[in-house]
């Protein structure tokens, strides 16, 4: 796969998928590199180390979304004991286009749920994920806290 598919299908900048390829990278404390060749001007980069390179960024962000989810949980059971609602994650509107990429492929694998949630007073539609089969009512997580 060459380098400009690689950014369009991983949401990755050009330049760092050249840094990954020529030095390696440092992702999450874990070392590692992009196996590519090269024929003529262009790079292919192997599926094989593309793949390795996104399990990285999906374990680490099923993580870190659980734990936000839990969170929320728990600050909503904190406030009305008796409110079941279940944790949610919403990510801002910039967050980088390579983490959104890794939510929707863990979507796509059923470890998280996933709607698009619209804010009742400003408009703003929010991406918005769960722990799979607890999915929350709309209105209650429409806000940007």
């Amino acid at each position: 796969m060459n380098i400009a598919e690689v950014t369009r299908r991983y949401g990755l900048s050009h330049n760092w998928v050249r840094r990954s390829i020529e030095y390696g990278y440092n992702w999450y404390g874990t070392e590692g590199k992009l196996n590519a060749t090269r024929t003529g001007k262009r790079w292919d980069v192997t599926e094989e180390s593309l793949n390795r390179w996104a399990a990285l960024e999906d374990a680490h962000n099923l993580a870190w979304a659980l734990e936000a989810i839990d969170e929320r949980a728990t600050a909503i059971k904190s406030y009305d004991p008796t409110d079941e609602a279940p944790g949610f994650l919403q990510l801002a509107w910039n967050c980088p286009e390579f983490t959104r990429r890794s939510f929707d492929r863990l979507v796509a694998a059923g470890q998280l749920g996933h709607e698009t949630i619209t804010c009742q007073s400003s408009g703003i539609p929010w991406a918005t994920y769960w722990r799979p089969g607890r999915a929350p009512v709309g209105a209650a997580c429409a806000v940007s806290a």
